[in-house]
């Protein structure tokens, strides 16, 4: 008589399955998308704050600054006197913040999977409000090519890394909801930088700073306080599960299944520890940027095109 060996039966319950059974897009994932969306707005506007108080000061007939109340210094630019033949210096450092935005970018999502994509984004919010808050206190050029490219550096890192914690979270088919929702709400945020410049130049004669000190400090009140909202921040799941973590994943779960009052019918030890392997035709066809952009993958090119499409979209508002 042959005996035949028991075997196991692997488990195939993955991240995505248990998130959509719960409700891919219920309340404690509509609270994250806020959340993310808040924070990346207040961190943006302390980035694109220099459309106001870094806008190139007209060369001709131009004053001293020593000649003007300081009301009426409503830019470095006017204040350092990047004017005339100097012009450039505001373009080259608005270029230098460009590419630490990159290199935070690039860097940012590395340590975000090493050490947490909530503890990069938490560290990268608060390195990036403090730097703006020195910003206001920058009493030479070579200081805003330094403050600016290191906050560059954070806002990079903050953007990739709490984007990515988001969508972890989101079910698979409403990713591009949640997507479009956050940048709304970004655009939103960012609307604020038009109230505080508006607010700092009417009482520009009222204020012990010059006026762009004074609305550099106003923009930075939003990223003070969405910080409030990281108590609600969570650990990434796939992080944890991919290093082994499935007990701490189960905790993470049981609580987006009873924030959306739905019952979590899994155990920490049917979660599969192992993603989804893209099918190696559709990587293999994959050559160049436009083939990227166009394929059908769920891994390449729809998020892609989520990311890419999104922004223009959500700077309409701006304009």
């Amino acid at each position: 008589m042959t005996t035949i060996p028991h075997t196991s039966k692997a488990p195939t319950e993955t991240l995505d399955d248990v998130l959509n059974s719960i409700d891919g897009f219920g309340w404690y994932q509509q609270r994250l998308v806020l959340i993310c969306g808040m924070s990346l707005g207040a961190v943006a506007q302390c980035y694109n704050s220099y459309l106001f108080v870094g806008r190139a000061a007209p060369c001709q007939h131009h004053p001293q600054p020593q000649e003007l109340h300081r009301g009426e210094l409503r830019t470095y630019s006017a204040e350092f006197q990047l004017v005339c033949a100097d012009a450039f210096i505001n373009a080259l450092i608005t270029s230098v913040s460009l590419a630490g935005f990159g290199i935070g970018s690039y860097y940012g999502g590395g340590l975000a999977t090493n050490h947490g994509r909530n503890t990069v984004a938490i560290a990268s919010h608060v390195c990036a409000l403090v730097l703006h808050i020195n910003l206001a206190f920058v009493g030479s050029v070579p200081g805003l090519f330094v403050v600016r490219s290191l906050l560059g550096i954070f806002v990079g890192a903050h953007t990739v890394s709490l984007w990515t914690l988001t969508m972890e979270f989101v079910g698979t088919n409403y990713r591009s909801q949640a997507g479009g929702a956050i940048w709304v709400i970004w655009a939103l945020m960012m609307c604020l930088n038009s109230l505080c410049a508006w607010i700092s130049e009417s009482r520009a004669h009222s204020f012990p700073l010059a006026t762009w000190r004074v609305t550099t400090l106003m923009m930075s009140a939003p990223a003070f306080f969405t910080m409030l909202f990281f108590m609600w921040l969570p650990a990434s799941p796939r992080l944890l599960l991919l290093h082994g973590q499935q007990e701490d994943v189960f905790k993470v779960l049981q609580e987006v299944a009873a924030t959306n009052r739905k019952k979590l019918e899994i155990s920490a030890a049917a979660l599969n520890c192992s993603e989804p392997e893209e099918p190696e035709e559709a990587s293999s066809q994959i050559t160049t940027m436009c083939d990227l952009m166009m394929c059908d993958s769920l891994i390449y090119g729809k998020p892609l095109n989520n990311v890419f499409f999104s922004w223009p979209s959500s700077g309409l508002p701006l304009w």
